[in-house]
């Protein structure tokens, strides 16, 4: 059979199967080189027989220990969690809760042109890397092979090309959604989507990684943002100066691939947007609902990275939030360098409430009924309070404003050391 052009996708997903030549549409076994249990999923993951019997190569396995245990039978669940993976031959998990796949990227362990199974899904933060996230169920584990295998359909390929330039401030979810619009939902849903483009030179790393994670929103099966100069420079910057750079080669679609559709977004129309964390079809122009009462926000997730604090510093320095504002750095590399700007220090002086990386989810758990929350967490837990997911740009003008508003609207407050400005709102 003679060789069919590939996409990017279907060029990664042949790096993991013997099939040859292997085509949209076709079933094939593909290997698990990499696999991430998450430290929410590690004792269910655990419990399988095929997780006692065959190991991908490369396990990456997380636990919690790095946040702080809510209850004595919290701390009794993780211990027994990590006797069981000890028991089980996994003694090097990870505590990094809440930010793994980051994780795996700041130690080197995932760069482009590599594929990473995931029990989360999260895990399509690879696609922002110009590498490759799958997400795995707990029951595609419990059917893993012998040899760590499992059957996988070859996804159809979508492509949008971006061109011109994103408005200042605009986030990794504004980018996304406007993607999912130009596409429909429809058109995304079991599809795996590329992102290319002369306007990709606007996006930084940490926008593009923000704008994978929301891939399972809609639906994707898998979602690949294409290696350019600006991605291979930074992620060799950051790399470099963690001392974690290795060997890595990055992939592109071959010419004359054939793509089930091909869309082009101007990023100069791209506007910022909201919708409710359990109904994407209730997305909007925040400028449409602008005006609403926020009585909290929460900064957390991928989008709470360095360039993120920043934004929030820079407009919190001098105000104070008319509502609960919560910070959750991405990382502790993002919270070890914004503590070094003097980040951390003006918006604790603001009023912001600091919490380790890590700890989003946490927060959002037990939200009363009646309150609207707002959140930059791409995949919130289930909650009484109403919750809307944004990006961070929006999340800090809202809580300046004490309601959802538009970054660059004004919000005029008085200086938080006046005898006018209002006092933190408390829960």
């Amino acid at each position: 059979m003679p060789h069919a052009p590939q996409t990017a996708v279907v060029r990664l997903l042949q790096r993991l199967t013997e099939a040859r030549n292997i085509r949209p549409g076709e079933r094939v076994a593909l290997t698990a080189k990499s696999a991430v249990v998450p430290a929410r999923l590690l004792a269910q993951a655990l419990a399988l027989p095929s997780a006692q019997q065959a190991h991908p190569s490369a396990w990456h396995w997380f636990h919690n220990q790095n946040l702080p245990a809510a209850t004595p039978a919290a701390a009794q669940a993780r211990a027994a969690a990590l006797a069981t993976a000890e028991a089980a031959g996994l003694k090097d998990g990870t505590p990094a809760a809440g930010h793994e796949y980051l994780h795996l990227f700041e130690q080197g362990k995932l760069l482009p042109g590599e594929v990473c199974m995931g029990l989360s899904p999260e895990v399509h933060v690879a696609g922002g890397l110009a590498a490759l996230g799958l997400r795995l169920t707990l029951g595609d584990l419990a059917h893993t092979g012998p040899a760590a295998t499992l059957e996988f359909t070859v996804p159809h390929t979508l492509r949008v090309n971006l061109t011109g330039r994103a408005p200042a401030g605009l986030g990794g979810f504004d980018l996304f959604w406007a993607i999912a619009r130009e596409c429909g939902l429809d058109s995304l849903c079991g599809h795996a989507l590329e992102i290319a483009g002369d306007g990709l030179r606007e996006i930084s790393l940490a926008r593009r990684l923000a704008l994978a994670e929301f891939a399972a929103h809609a639906g994707l099966a898998a979602i690949y943002v294409q290696p350019d100069a600006l991605l291979v420079s930074e992620i060799n910057r950051r790399l470099g100066e963690a001392g974690t750079l290795r060997a890595y080669e990055t992939v592109t679609a071959e010419a004359g691939a054939e793509y089930a559709q091909t869309r082009t977004l101007d990023l100069a129309r791209v506007q910022p947007l909201v919708c409710a964390a359990q109904d994407p079809t209730s997305l909007g122009p925040v400028g449409e609902r602008a005006g609403a009462r926020v009585d909290r926000v929460i900064m957390a997730g991928t989008a709470c990275s360095l360039e993120s604090l920043r934004l929030a510093a820079g407009r919190l320095k001098g105000k104070t939030p008319a509502c609960t504002l919560d910070v959750v750095p991405a990382t502790p590399r993002d919270f070890s360098l914004a503590l070094a700007e003097g980040l951390i220090s003006t918006l604790v002086e603001s009023g912001a409430r600091i919490h380790p990386p890590g700890l989003g989810s946490a927060l959002l758990q037990d939200g009363p009924q009646g309150q609207t929350w707002l959140t930059t967490l791409a995949y919130p837990p289930q909650t009484a309070a109403e919750v809307l997911l944004c990006s961070p740009a929006v999340a800090a003008a809202s809580a300046l404003a004490g309601s959802l508003a538009h970054p660059d609207a004004p919000v005029l407050l008085p200086p938080r050391d006046s005898k006018l400005s209002s006092k933190h709102r408390p829960l």
